[in-house]
């Protein structure tokens, strides 16, 4: 499902993902970000014949360590299940999430170092705030038909509810005195995303032209949704050193910077995929899909119709049990930003990939390796003329190793490691002056690394299991990355220890992680050129997880 152009990063970048559950990934491997310190999940069920009814909750009240970043999660997650016979299968499942969290916009930069305060203060005001309600309903249907024919459909509706008021840090100026003082502004989101879509797929395997054949066939409808009032205010400067917080509501509205939209769009999409077995050591997968989109935009008198094919293709070979080797490539595309003046293309992507499989030491370990070549085209950024066009381009390219196994009875390992080489192939923008935001510079970034995207990524991690008892340890490394497109400040690498340990008891699950063992003093993800979030230093969290099923 494409879905429409979104807000959200504009305002809260990382801590809307906190929220969610999600993390942030570079091609390579993830970043993931703390989670609360208490947290508690409950699950039950019951089986009635061909019925199963499940419950799933979670509560997560957390104390940050960085001031003022207190968050509370709370979600619900019932599901049913229907099973009138041994060939169809329908299951419904609910979902409820209320979020209330504090934004964060970590520390300024002041020249070419963080500043040197403490590392818990924060530059928030007492205006911010980033309560989130999402309500999903998902109904699923399978039937088999006969032994080769397999019958699925899916709909679906979301309803996202932002309200965010964050703080964004524009940077550290000196006074007459040689105080510094930081200068802010105040982002405030009020963003409704609705999406309503329905999926039908039929799945057939047999022989057909003289070889054997996995096919899917399907078809995607979707209305999504996309109503928002942005507005930008300046709250009053606050001393670096010394803060004195005066910030009262309302704040000033910058005139001119407001923006609003109630965006429109229907996606029409067939798609087709056929495995097919070329002997017993080859495979090719070949498949298409075709996207009908139309968008429309009242208030900024937008209305676009793309019609864009998505071809794959992908190639396995087998030359014994252990080993496989392949190679695939594709392309995709998305909507563009609502915020994109003139004609409105789709921003493309094609990617090509190529590896190898492999078990060791008789099915006890398994390897990988893989190499691939990503672009990305017509990305939305704003040009010479102050105004937000497609004028961006990017390509990475990168090497992903992994190992997992089981070297001795009761003890897991995996360690991975990725090399990525990305570049920004066409990149200008236009940025405010600090000294009169209505003037702009025009600044050309081409031939820059993209933000956030380290060069290497280290991750290693080994459990020994003892009955209910489970302990582990790891290490993750991250190297040396940019923080925005003009390469001005770069967060240096890190390497973060971590441990586990969880006992099971009956019905109920006790866990510990400890994170951060060495107290290891790095910077995080930020926004923009201008500040830095400071990662959390050694922490221990508690998990209870309960089973209240049969």
């Amino acid at each position: 499902m494409r879905e429409t152009d979104t807000l959200i990063k504009t305002t809260c970048p990382r801590d809307c993902y906190d929220a969610c559950g999600m993390s942030v990934r570079v091609r390579g491997g993830v970043i993931q970000n703390v989670m609360g310190d208490r947290e508690h999940h409950v699950s039950q069920g019951k089986l009635c014949g061909k019925c199963a009814i499940a419950y799933n909750g979670v509560f997560r009240d957390s104390a940050a360590w960085r001031d003022g970043r207190d968050s509370q999660l709370c979600a619900v997650n019932p599901a049913f299940a229907w099973r009138p016979d041994d060939a169809t299968r329908a299951v419904l499942s609910l979902e409820a999430v209320r979020s209330r969290m504090n934004p964060d916009s970590g520390l300024p930069i002041v020249g070419d170092r963080v500043a040197d305060v403490p590392r818990t203060r924060s530059y928030q005001t007492p205006l911010d705030r980033s309560d989130q309600d999402i309500y999903r309903a998902r109904l699923d249907v399978e039937r088999a038909v006969g032994g080769s024919l397999r019958l699925r459909g899916k709909a679906y509706y979301t309803d996202f509810d932002w309200r965010s008021d964050g703080t964004l840090l524009v940077g550290a100026f000196p006074l007459p005195t040689g105080d510094l003082m930081v200068a802010r502004s105040l982002l405030m989101l009020d963003n409704r995303q609705t999406a309503l879509g329905t999926q039908l797929e039929a799945s057939w395997s047999g022989r057909a032209l003289g070889a054997r054949h996995e096919a899917l066939a399907g078809f995607e409808a979707a209305r999504l949704g996309d109503r928002f009032t942005l507005d930008v205010g300046i709250p009053p400067v606050i001393g670096l050193a010394d803060p004195v917080e005066t910030t009262v509501a309302p704040v000033f509205i910058i005139p001119g910077a407001s923006a609003d939209g109630d965006a429109r769009s229907i996606v029409l999409a067939p798609y087709l995929v056929d495995r097919i077995h070329l002997g017993s050591r080859v495979q090719a997968v070949l498949g298409a899909r075709f996207d009908v989109l139309d968008f429309e935009e009242p208030r900024m008198g937008s209305d676009r119709h793309d019609r864009q094919l998505s071809p794959m293709a992908g190639l396995t070979f087998t030359p014994r049990p252990s080993l496989t080797a392949y190679v695939q490539a594709g392309s995709a595309f998305g909507p563009p930003s609502s915020l994109v003046v003139g004609e409105r293309k789709p921003e493309r992507s094609r990617q090509v990939e190529a590896g190898l499989k492999s078990q060791l030491f008789g099915g006890r370990a398994f390897a990988t390796v893989a190499a691939y070549h990503l672009e990305r085209n017509d990305i939305a950024i704003p040009d010479a003329t102050g105004v937000t066009r497609q004028n961006g381009d990017q390509r990475s390219r990168g090497v992903e190793l992994e190992l997992s196994g089981e070297p001795a009875p009761a003890w897991f390992t995996t360690a991975s490691y990725a090399f990525t080489s990305a570049r920004l192939t066409r990149f200008a923008e236009v940025v405010a002056r600090p000294v009169n935001p209505q003037e702009y510079d025009i600044l050309d970034f081409s031939g820059n690394t993209p933000a956030f995207a380290p060069r290497h990524i280290l991750n290693v991690w080994v459990v020994k299991r003892a009955g209910a008892l489970s302990v582990g340890g790891g290490a993750r490394y991250v190297g040396r990355q940019f923080i925005a497109e003009d390469n001005a400040f770069a967060i240096d690498s890190a390497v973060v220890l971590d441990a586990m340990a969880s006992w099971k008891l009956k019905r109920t699950t006790f866990s510990l992680n400890f994170r951060n063992l060495a107290g290891a003093e790095y910077e995080t993800r930020g926004f923009g050129r201008t500040a830095v979030i400071p990662a959390e230093p050694f922490a221990v969290y508690g998990t209870v997880a309960v089973n209240l099923g049969p």
